[in-house]
This record gives structure tokens, C-alpha cells and sequence, in this order.
């Protein structure tokens, strides 16, 4: 395993503190053992924010953080799919 730094422990600390209201008694969220649901939130969060530092031209906080809520809320085989109706009834019109 490579090394974790404050930062993302805090953040970690933080995303798993949020969750904790939805885990079940049998410790999971709709079914996915809640290390699952929350390795994979915590992960995908700590990835874009990374990529938003080493950016050369980033975007701003507010965008970042009204991309994040996006993914997150609508998850991204939703907005994939959203996307290419979108692009289908663009393409139907021309």
C-alpha cells in the first residue's frame, strides 16, 4: 500500500463520519458492506480531488465541489446514460 497523507486521512475521516447515519444494522448501505460503499466514495473523492490539484488549469473550488455532489449524488452510469440520450435526440435532430 502506498503511503496516505493528512489530508487524505482527514478527508477519509470525514466522508466515513457523514456515513454513519446510513449504515444498517448489519453494516451496510443498500446492501454493500458499508467498507465497500465507503472505500469506493472515499477513494473516488480523494481521485478527483488529486487530479483537480495537478491540473494545470483548474477549475474553481465551487465547480470542483458542484462536480463532486454530482458524481456522487447521481453516480456516474446515470450521467453516462443521461448524457448519451442527451447526445442520441442532439444527434436525431440534425
Amino acid at each position: 500500500m502506498e503511503r496516505t497523507s493528512q489530508l487524505e486521512l482527514k478527508i477519509n475521516e470525514h466522508i466515513k463520519n457523514n456515513m454513519q447515519r446510513y449504515i444498517s444494522i448489519n453494516h451496510s448501505i443498500g446492501g454493500i458492506p458499508e467498507m465497500y460503499f465507503y472505500s469506493y466514495v472515499s477513494g473516488a473523492t480523494i481521485s478527483i480531488i488529486k487530479y483537480w490539484v495537478m491540473d494545470k488549469q483548474p477549475i474553481s473550488v465551487d465547480e470542483l465541489a458542484k462536480h463532486v455532489h454530482n458524481i456522487v449524488f447521481n453516480g456516474p452510469l446515470r450521467i453516462m446514460a443521461e448524457n448519451r440520450l442527451h447526445k442520441s435526440n442532439l444527434d436525431s435532430l440534425t
